[in-house]
């Protein structure tokens, strides 16, 4: 089977304020913590004063609010023990706010409380709609290598069906821009994937979707990339592996994740660049799918014997003779390279240009007997992917109220390989 044609899509420069709320809105982010101390503060009363946002901190004391109207608000804070503070903050549209509150230790004396707790289910029949957002450090601490199992790991989502949905039903966007798997959308997801350690954060939406989701009818992700550090540089490197563990539990797993980010200033002031490859490899571990035989030279007739000694003897098939005592996990090997690339160049106090590059490659083996002792060519199927987009982001404050506009370019080509592919390429 030859490759597929090339796949093409151009998605011209638009409007963003197509979505109503998207430009009239924003969120806070931030963290409650004990004054003088630095202890997170954990189920802390977090209220937007004069709306009906509100939420609770977490274990570790952080918050997030989301849709709050752009402009200037009142954050109170309140815990039980401790003094309400209240913290102006400027919500900015499609921005995240960072908010520090720290709250000065208040004991008060109360009466003993008994609390009943019913055990909640993973997924509520009668709550419609779930809304969760991993943050960026909290990506790069969990032990993951694919951003799709930290999407499993939200509540409503089961081996990529959104609370019940088909795949295919749900949407997924890159910095605002909705990424559609023409290929193969009613068996995978996205057709373009991202290092967990190029995002700074992951939003997930079951039900309830708004218009701004488009077709998506079960739910919404959405990818935030990071942006480089506009103070200075910073580089991170890490090599992973499974090879020097036993056979028993060995999958032959080894991945290597670079990342740089800082400020470039010689192509303007403000500009600031961030750049992440990972590339990751796994053996094939599969005896049985390639094992021949396990007879002695001395139980067969001497034309059989011949052709044993053969196999044993020779370097290219000797792992063929007699496998069966090798314990590996049996998979089929093959490789996967992303690579990033972000580049944000302030033009004005109120307009901002970004340029990102997204790069996929990934192959993997297919056993097949007619290919089994095959030294020239094996079957398999490979894959590459490039996403391109152009960003020009204006806001503008006036009269308590945020306008903004979204111009964005974008070009995308997907490549699909089914068939024969030269075993080197596999080493």
């Amino acid at each position: 089977m030859r490759g597929l044609p090339p796949l093409v899509a151009i998605i011209l420069a638009f409007v963003a304020a197509s979505s109503g709320r998207a430009q009239t809105t924003g969120r806070i982010m931030g963290r409650a913590v004990e004054a003088g101390t630095g202890v997170p503060v954990a189920t802390a009363d977090i209220l937007v004063e004069d709306t009906d946002l509100r939420t609770q901190t977490n274990q570790q004391g952080d918050f997030i609010l989301t849709v709050v109207p752009t402009g200037e608000h009142r954050l109170r804070v309140e815990r039980i023990g401790f003094r309400t503070v209240v913290v102006a903050v400027r919500v900015r549209a499609g921005r995240a706010t960072q908010v520090r509150v720290e709250l000065p230790p208040a004991p008060v004396a109360v009466e003993g409380i008994a609390a009943e707790v019913e055990r909640a289910g993973l997924i509520e029949p009668d709550v419609i709609v779930t809304h969760e957002v991993v943050l960026g450090r909290e990506l790069r601490a969990l032990p993951v290598d694919e951003v799709e199992e930290v999407v499993e790991l939200t509540t409503g989502v089961s081996d990529g069906h959104f609370r019940g949905g088909r795949v295919g039903q749900e949407v997924y966007k890159i910095d605002g821009l909705a990424v559609k798997n023409q290929l193969e959308a009613s068996r995978q997801g996205p057709s373009l994937e991202l290092s967990p350690t190029a995002l700074e954060e992951i939003e997930v939406v079951t039900g309830g979707l708004g218009v701004d989701a488009g077709s998506a009818l079960s739910g919404a992700v959405s990818y935030v990339t990071r942006k480089g550090n506009a103070q200075r540089f910073e580089a991170r490197a890490s090599l992973s592996s499974d090879h020097w563990v036993p056979d028993e539990i060995s999958t032959g797993f080894s991945q290597l994740s670079l990342s740089l980010d800082g400020p470039i200033r010689f192509i303007g002031a403000g500009s600031v660049i961030f750049a992440d490859l990972l590339a990751q490899g796994m053996i094939d571990a599969d005896p049985r799918a390639r094992g021949l035989t396990c007879l002695r030279p001395g139980d067969a007739d001497p034309e059989l014997a011949g052709a044993i000694e053969a196999l044993a003897n020779d370097p290219a098939t000797a792992h063929l003779y007699c496998p069966f005592t090798n314990a590996r996990i049996p998979y089929q090997r093959g490789d996967k390279l992303i690579g990033f690339l972000r580049i944000d160049r302030p033009l004005s106090r109120t307009a901002n240009l970004t340029f990102s590059l997204l790069h996929n490659r990934k192959q993997a083996e297919l056993f097949t007997p007619e290919f089994k002792y095959n030294r020239t060519y094996q079957l398999g199927q490979r894959s590459k992917g490039y996403l391109a987009t152009l960003t020009l982001d204006w806001m503008r404050y006036a009269q308590n109220m945020a306008y903004r506009i979204t111009a964005r370019g974008a070009a995308m080509r997907l490549d699909r390989h089914l068939g024969v592919l030269d075993p080197w390429t596999f080493e």
